[in-house]
């Protein structure tokens, strides 16, 4: 073929081409080929973001997604800071799941929105048809995206980011923790529930409105002195109640509602609970495992590791807000959030080490888990190699995620409750930095913007 023709086919498949994606709405406000054109808004800008498990809901990757479409540049590890989440820790022994990692003793993703600069950021609850629809119109149509939990069928935790609407086909467009990158066409739910990650706990057809962001002026003074009550209000704690409402009722294995603790005295129930609570339960058929215990530490100790392992950046933001004669304390912050991340993660490691999967031979399992000093032993889903085991006098159990073995010990336990109280006294530190540190910024005068970072751009709405 003659240079002349290969350039003239290759020209006439991207005419083509152009013309194919007018034609199917690839562009703003388009569908994924062969779904039809979207004939509403929608915003082409959000992106998804990974599904996180150890941040428990997502909620603030969801946010984070959201405020980068406002132009609002910080990373997830400072917006981790900014929320407040990065001093919270929340936990109970009931038997519960979903709920409790959600339960927060503060209103999360309002405090982060209000300190980006969207000061009339708000929680919508319990609307339902035209007021809904009109809700997320009037969002949409100016640029701002909403953040709902469950908006899937398939998902049973995570948020949601509502990016476009077509009220014609009654569809909502929206963006998540997906493998793929490009958003989901999904039919508008008649109802659903969730978390709104506040004291308000579980509410019906939740959606986060961001609303206008506030352009004004803010005394940076004011900004971090709030953040620096918060975190001391986190970290000297109180109680928080979960499991009042009816959707809560599928994740609970006892009747609600219940109160968790969250700040220091959360510690004094996780202490008792790796010390003395029991790996197993009694059942007809035999012994079984406690596996909402384990779920509790997996999922709850693992969200601690997550926010506190984030910590450092975020106590990069406090330089030029405090004195030179703070920075030592600044420092010492940061090397407290490290070392309660990396103690965190220890102490999971003791109550769910995974068995390399290279290992298949019994014997070199034994070799390996001897070595160890973890309680549980996760064995994934290699069925002969837990059955193996058991023959060999091991105490093997299945969960709903896949075969362990237990190896439990009063030294083991013993173990176990050291790390916590290591991790709170590095909270204890923490609130004694943050005591200090507030009654310094409480002193500063001077009036200028937060970060740039972290406020908003005039963007170009409509």
């Amino acid at each position: 073929m003659r240079d002349s023709d290969r350039i003239s086919r290759l020209f006439a498949w991207f005419v083509a081409i152009v013309l194919s994606c007018g034609l199917c709405g690839l562009g703003h406000g388009g569908e994924e080929a062969g779904q039809g054109a979207l004939t509403a808004n929608m915003i082409p800008s959000v992106g998804s973001y990974p599904r996180d498990d150890l941040s428990g809901s997502m909620a603030l990757h969801a946010l984070h997604s959201v405020l980068r479409t406002q132009g609002i540049s910080g990373t997830y590890s400072e917006l981790i800071g900014i929320s407040g989440s990065v001093f919270k820790v929340v936990y109970d022994s009931s038997d519960a799941f979903e709920p409790l990692r959600d339960t927060c003793p503060f209103d999360l993703l309002r405090t982060a929105a209000a300190r980006s600069g969207f000061a009339d950021a708000h929680w919508e609850t319990e609307l339902t048809g035209e007021a809904l629809k009109q809700i997320v119109k009037r969002e949409i149509d100016t640029g701002r995206p909403l953040v709902s939990p469950f908006l899937k069928p398939d998902d049973h935790h995570g948020f949601n980011i509502i990016t476009g609407y077509d009220y014609k086909q009654n569809h909502f467009k929206i963006q998540g923790p997906f493998n793929r990158r490009r958003p989901q066409t999904i039919p508008i739910p008649e109802k659903w529930d969730g978390p709104t990650l506040s004291p308000k706990g579980w509410a019906v057809n939740p959606v986060f409105v961001l609303g206008e962001a506030s352009y004004d002026s803010a005394a940076m003074g004011d900004v971090y002195a709030d953040m620096a009550d918060q975190a001391i209000e986190l970290l000297r704690g109180g109680k928080v109640s979960y499991g009042s409402a009816e959707g809560e009722a599928q994740y609970m294995a006892r009747p609600g509602p219940h109160q968790a603790s969250y700040g220091l005295p959360a510690y004094d129930i996780l202490v008792w609970d790796v010390e003395y609570s029991d790996i197993t339960v009694a059942g007809e058929g035999g012994p079984s495992l406690n596996f909402a215990f384990l779920w509790r530490i997996d999922a709850l100790v693992g969200l601690l590791e997550h926010d506190r392992m984030r910590g450092p950046e975020f106590a990069s933001l406090l330089t030029g807000v405090v004195s030179q004669r703070q920075a030592s304390a600044q420092n010492q912050l940061e090397i407290n959030f490290q070392r309660t991340a990396e103690d965190a993660a220890a102490l999971r490691d003791l109550f769910w080490h995974e068995v390399p999967d290279s290992l298949n031979d019994p014997a070199a399992v034994l070799e390996y888990t001897e070595g160890k000093d973890a309680i549980v032993f996760a064995l994934t889903s290699r069925d002969g190699l837990a059955a193996s085991l058991r023959d060999m006098g091991r105490d093997i159990y299945e969960c709903p995620w896949g075969w362990v073995m237990v190896e439990d010990s009063p030294a083991k336990r013993l173990q176990a409750k050291m790390k916590v109280i290591s991790i709170r006294s590095r909270d204890l530190k923490c609130l004694d930095i943050m005591e200090t540190m507030a009654d310094e910024i409480g002193r500063m005068h001077h009036r200028r913007w937060p970060p740039s970072k972290w406020r908003p751009r005039r963007l170009r709405q409509g």
